[in-house]
């Protein structure tokens, strides 16, 4: 039951399940923890005491019932509902029965029985308090869902992209193909204009018009320099699409070359070899024209022999860059990865429909081997089966925010495959792009529906935070005021009344360090802030050393400072909350204005700006602390609480560093 208390998150079980708790089982565990049969009348005194924690108690709740009869009608429905429950069961009278019982001579038998009996009947009130609001629920449990809805759209958004880049890379590889093809055809032109120049030059051995010839060959090197402007430029296209595969996964590349694989793949090696073959044969067929204008035909015809050379190495070059081009580009030429692509976008579509709309057309469609008539309990179960979906609320029969975009996105993947299949990359990249703006279109309405279920979530949890603050310190405020007459009175002088006081206040006071425990672990569901929950409890740990003070009976000037510092951190977060919510609304009435205001459920709980300020009251606490520890008159009593403000001032110190962290994580790029 302890587990489950904790876990209750409305702001009243704080207070009103503990309580319920330690009062049903405050008799049995005390009879349990007695080695030897305690007097009849020492357990009849402490099951009195338990009849008067419920008087308070039942008081608590109608109080708190009023309360919250305007702001949270829900809650104070659910508290009205746990008295009703109370009062039909008697319980107040049979605990008043219990503590006559254990008055008598042989009750004790009886009594373990009635309070067995009466532990379930308190379980089953306790149940009526922690039925959560449904809406609750629902919308951790819808969260959940997008949230996962998301991951998924996520990952399917990211190998649309990856095959939208391939796409456009085969693209550019296919134009690159026909570049070099037509540099390959340029070359064999100039080969045979070459081989055709060179054959005259040496049969030329006279001399005669050499200076034509000359001017022929100076002509042949300039279409040879720009064909190697060209197959540079097409070698740095192939490095860059070599560079900048499908995704950017660069880490594969490194691997294949740690493998051996030929570093061509990744340099545009043979394009650049040819480019520097075409680039010497320039200066070979400069140096053969210039040979021929001095007169040395024989010198020129060598020249132009090697330029020849040059050429032809080229040009193989080229066919070794082709071969490679369509190597890279064939094993991805058809559409069976879009395809696959597209069937993950199906069975996405599939996981967004809402529960109860996706096998209602399922459900009409008779099994393999059921008789054709069906049978009557098959019927009424059918009936059964659609009667609930009719009485799903109406919310959980909305299509998920953006089904519609990923089943059209679908479609899209699913003609691009056709046009991959087809060779019609251009057309498959155009099908391709509708499908990412269509998944783009989804991620919005996703994280826009996520934002507001979360901005929703958020603003309950403030509201459910600060109703606990409230009651907290309400309490705490109490617990004080009881301890300072106490504590005036002085321990010497207290008789068995102010001892049994003592006791019960620190009860109380365990119940608000249980409530801040409650509060620590709601912050730390949320997730997004630093300071609130360590300060919280820090604040929780501080309450149970108060505790254990007033069971042990150390009711000073001490005491009462220690409570005081706990009121005054109470408010403080208090405070905070009420800043907070207050900004919170106005800056909703001005967005639903249409006058701009807050970006959404997406940010955290508590702003870094409320947490700077929270850090600093934080430090203000631990000040007050080591000040209140120095004026200790008891040295093991100081240095006790000096280690406990060193403790925290360290914690806080960590808090400060994640605070800068996260700061600098949200700056980042």
């Amino acid at each position: 039951m302890t587990t489950r208390t904790r876990k209750a998150c409305g702001w009243w079980a704080c207070w009103v399940s503990p309580a319920l708790l330690a009062i049903v089982c405050a008799p049995r565990v005390w009879a349990q923890a007695e080695e030897e049969t305690p007097p009849v009348n020492a357990l009849a005194i402490k099951q009195q005491m338990v009849l008067d924690r419920l008087a308070r108690l039942e008081d608590h709740m109608f109080r708190l019932r009023e309360k919250l009869a305007q702001s949270e009608p829900e809650n104070a429905r659910k508290l009205g509902a746990a008295l009703e429950r109370a009062g039909k069961l008697d319980v107040k009278a049979r605990i008043a029965a219990l503590t006559e019982a254990l008055n008598s001579v042989g009750g004790l038998d009886r009594s373990m029985d009635q309070q067995q009996e009466l532990l379930v009947d308190m379980e089953s009130i306790l149940n009526v308090l922690l039925d959560r609001d449904p809406n609750d629920a629902r919308r951790r449990a819808e969260l959940q869902r997008l949230a996962e809805v998301k991951e998924n759209l996520d990952k399917l958004l990211q190998a649309q992209m990856q095959e939208r880049q391939a796409a456009a890379r085969r693209v550019q590889a296919e134009r690159l193909g026909r570049q070099i093809d037509e540099a390959a055809e340029q070359l064999g032109r100039l080969e045979k204009a070459q081989t055709d120049l060179a054959e005259r030059t040496a049969k030329n051995e006279s001399g005669e018009n050499a200076e034509a010839q000359s001017a022929e060959q100076k002509q042949l090197a300039e279409q040879a320099e720009r064909l190697e402007r060209d197959l540079k430029r097409m070698a740095q296209r192939q490095e860059e699409l070599n560079s900048d595969p499908p995704g950017g996964d660069k880490s594969k590349q490194t691997g294949d070359e740690s493998k051996g694989e030929s570093s061509e793949k990744q340099d545009g090696a043979p394009l650049n070899d040819a480019a520097k073959q075409m680039g010497e044969s320039a200066d070979d067929m400069q140096k053969a024209a210039a040979q021929q204008e001095a007169g040395e035909p024989q010198s020129a015809h060598e020249k132009q022999e090697d330029a020849l050379e040059k050429i032809r190495r080229a040009i193989h070059r080229l066919e070794e860059a082709k071969k490679q081009l369509e190597k890279e580009t064939e094993s991805s030429a058809n559409g069976d990865k879009q395809r696959r692509i597209a069937e993950d976008a199906s069975k996405l579509s599939q996981k967004m429909q809402p529960k109860g709309s996706d096998n209602q057309s399922g459900d009409s469609q008779k099994q393999p081997g059921q008789p054709k008539g069906g049978d009557q309990k098959g019927d009424q179960q059918q009936g059964d089966q659609s009667r609930q979906n009719q009485q799903q609320p109406q919310q959980q029969q909305q299509p998920t925010p953006g089904q519609e975009n990923v089943e059209r996105a679908q479609q899209h993947m699913q003609d691009a495959a056709d046009d991959l299949d087809k060779q019609n990359t251009p057309d498959a990249i155009q099908e391709q792009d509708k499908a990412l703006d269509e998944l783009e279109r989804a991620k919005r309405e996703l994280e826009e529906t996520l934002k507001q279920l979360r901005k929703e979530e958020q603003e309950e949890m403030l509201a459910s935070l600060e109703a606990r603050l409230t009651e907290m310190l309400a309490e705490q405020v109490a617990i004080r005021d009881a301890t300072a007459p106490l504590a005036e009175l002085g321990e010497e002088n207290f008789t068995r009344t102010e001892t049994l006081q003592c006791a019960e206040l620190a009860e109380r006071q365990s119940g608000v360090a249980e409530a801040a425990d409650m509060c620590v672990r709601l912050l730390e569901e949320d997730g997004t802030t630093v300071v609130f929950p360590n300060m919280m409890q820090q604040l929780a740990d501080d309450m149970r050393l108060i505790a254990d003070r007033l069971a042990q009976v150390k009711v000073n000037a001490l005491t009462v400072s220690m409570e005081s510092d706990a009121h005054a951190t109470l408010a403080e977060l208090l405070d905070a909350l009420k800043k907070l919510r207050e900004k919170l609304k106005e800056q909703k009435q001005q967005q639903a204005g249409g006058g701009g205001g807050m970006s959404g459920g997406d940010g955290p709980l508590v702003p870094t700006s409320a947490e700077l300020k929270l850090l600093k009251s934080s430090q203000q606490r631990i000040n007050r602390q080591t000040a209140t520890a120095l004026e200790a008159e008891d040295e093991s009593e100081s240095t006790e609480l000096l280690s406990r403000a060193a403790g925290q001032q360290a914690e806080l110190v960590e808090m400060a560093k994640e605070m800068q962290q996260r700061a600098e994580k949200g700056m980042g790029p």
